[in-house]
């Protein structure tokens, strides 16, 4: 099976990190018709340290989807391979 890089650098990110990775990783992939499967995982409670995620991360990937979908719409997002 032959695998295809997902595109890269055409939303003009700004950079953000985070969960909002994610979103604009799969966004991209799907738009260039790249196939995306989940893979069942098995979280454990953390032993110790605390967890970085803030609100305001959170609220950073929701806005990221909105970014996208309007990058995307507006024409200011590459159309990706189909």
């Amino acid at each position: 099976m032959a695998r295809e890089r997902a595109p890269r650098g055409e939303s003009g990110g700004d950079g953000v990190g985070g969960p909002a990775i994610v979103q604009e990783l799969l966004f991209k992939a799907r738009r260039a018709g790249l196939a995306i499967c989940e893979v069942p995982i098995e979280f454990v409670e953390r032993e110790r340290g605390e967890s970085s995620l803030t609100l305001r991360k959170l609220i950073q990937g929701y806005v990221m989807v909105l970014r996208l979908r309007w990058w995307a719409m507006t024409g200011k997002l590459g159309k990706g391979k189909r």
